[in-house]
């Protein structure tokens, strides 16, 4: 015989987040809320997402600036915001992949030989560092080590001024 059984409806039950992440405490973000605004409005359209505790573009910029200011791990975030870990990561690849879109109208090279040998002479004159053409901050790059010792690069150098 068959048995019978009443579905029962599940709500959703989302918790309280624990802290809000708005905050004038610019150590966890290193930006002011004026800018954080200002970068939620460039790089995130216009949204009323309410639906099942969505978070505001707001806080999205803040939590990606919180984790980018901070890179622990994803679920210290989590924890401390009261959201789950993959939100946290969702939310990183989603404003990540939003500022790597407009790259390109920030981030710029000098394009033609001429620019490049002047900048190039710039860098080497007034840091000695040779053949860069810019930098970008407080990113690690691996690079060849030189074929020779670095002294003897800024001793020839020295002895030709």
């Amino acid at each position: 015989m068959a048995e019978y059984f009443v579905p029962q409806r599940n709500t959703k039950c989302y918790q309280q987040r624990k802290t809000s992440l708005a905050s004038e405490d610019k150590k966890l973000y290193r930006f002011d809320d004026i800018s954080i605004c200002w970068l939620a409005n460039y790089f995130f359209e216009e949204s009323e997402e309410t639906r099942g505790g969505a978070l505001s573009n707001i806080d999205k910029i803040r939590l990606y600036l919180r984790f980018c200011a901070d890179p622990g791990f994803q679920n210290g975030i989590a924890t401390d915001i009261g959201v789950h870990q993959s939100t946290v990561s969702r939310t990183i690849a989603e404003v990540a992949k939003l500022i790597s879109s407009k790259a390109s109208e920030w981030i710029k090279f000098p394009k033609d030989a001429d620019k490049i040998k002047d900048a190039q002479r710039k860098w080497q004159a007034n840091y000695l560092f040779p053949f860069a053409i810019g930098v970008i901050d407080c990113t690690h790059i691996k690079i060849k080590k030189p074929q020779i010792k670095a002294m003897s690069i800024f001793v020839e150098k020295a002895s030709t001024l």
